[in-house]
């Protein structure tokens, strides 16, 4: 599914994708942080897709290897989420929704051979952001291969997942806000600390015209002038 255009492709079943994406609207409207975006909507997705057995989210993270799991979830504890890291490199590369037929094996006790037990689609979406940038991938997949992942899922997720390219866009702006207004409060009481501290005016020494001026940092509002006096008339400042 690529379209460069719109990015919300329905072509079928609009009501019910229309449902889907109401509820995962719902589900992250109290949800602030951007860390518990993704959390919160793996569950959600796990109602949107009974077929999928692992569902993970990647995001891409600019201070490590380029890409971390901020969560992974599967509907059997005895599970472990694996991801396809081809794959969600490719989605991330050329921002597109990807519907993949993995010839996997898991374990060594499993036959070499392509059976059924050894195949499991894989199914995953870039998370668009409002300028074109990606910021990270949703993964899902399945190893029923009666009850695979297909195209319908495919166009549901790529409708889905701009939803939760907005939640988490709109919480990363609401974290940057509260930080800035974090700091903009700490150097307000910064400033008024220094005020209390600073002498209102210098002692007066006598030959002598002391005078001091502070210029500070537009961040930085914690240093301030002090005068001292010393024995046999002497002045530290």
């Amino acid at each position: 599914v690529a379209d460069p255009g719109s990015g919300w492709p329905v072509r079928e079943h609009a009501i019910q994708k229309l449902s889907y994406v109401l509820r995962l609207i719902h589900s992250l409207r109290r949800v602030t942080r951007a860390e518990a975006i993704i959390a919160r909507t793996l569950q959600a997705l796990f109602d949107a897709f009974p077929r999928a057995q692992r569902i993970a989210g990647v995001m891409k993270d600019s201070h490590a290897s380029g890409l971390s799991i901020d969560a992974a979830v599967s509907r059997s504890e005895e599970e472990t989420v694996e991801i396809c890291l081809p794959v969600v490199r490719r989605c991330v590369q050329n921002l597109e929704g990807l519907l993949y037929l993995d010839h996997w094996m898991g374990t060594q006790e499993e036959v070499p051979e392509l059976a059924d037990s050894a195949i499991r689609t894989i199914m995953a979406v870039p998370l668009m952001g409002l300028v074109g940038e990606c910021l990270g991938v949703i993964q899902l997949d399945t190893r029923q291969v009666e009850n695979a992942l297909d195209v319908e899922d495919l166009e549901r997720l790529v409708v889905m997942a701009n939803v939760v390219a907005a939640a988490l866009e709109q919480a990363r702006e609401t974290e940057h806000a509260i930080a800035e207004a974090v700091i903009k409060r700490s150097m307000a009481d910064a400033d008024n600390l220094r005020r209390q501290l600073t002498t209102s005016r210098p002692p007066e020494l006598p030959g002598y015209r002391v005078a001091s001026h502070l210029l500070a940092l537009p961040e930085v509002a914690g240093d301030f002038v002090d005068f001292v006096e010393l024995p046999h008339g002497r002045l530290a400042c």
